[in-house]
């Protein structure tokens, strides 16, 4: 199992107020493991599309150092993924 398959096959945390999955999921599939997450029934609308990529933060790399960011775009070395706004209450 690889890096990416290691830390997104179950909802990950991000500091961006997000939840993000395997884009490797179904849009349906990744709903309900949202939904296991937060413990709400989660809505489709509610879930979009993007990628992720392991490297530097474009805008962070002296503080934070090598992580897994979102926004990668369409680039070699970059992973599908869904994500989801979600804030602790």
């Amino acid at each position: 199992m690889g890096k990416f398959e290691e830390v997104f096959m179950e909802p990950v945390y991000f500091t961006e107020d997000m939840l993000v999955i395997s884009g490797e999921y179904s849009i349906e599939q990744a709903a309900i493991e949202f939904g296991k997450y937060t413990g709400d029934e989660v809505s489709l609308d509610k879930i979009t599309k993007d990628r992720v990529r392991f490297g530097f933060t474009p805008h962070d790399f002296d503080e934070i150092g090598a992580c897994w960011h979102l926004g990668a775009g369409d680039g070699k070395g970059t992973k599908p993924v869904w994500i989801m706004e979600f804030v602790f209450k």
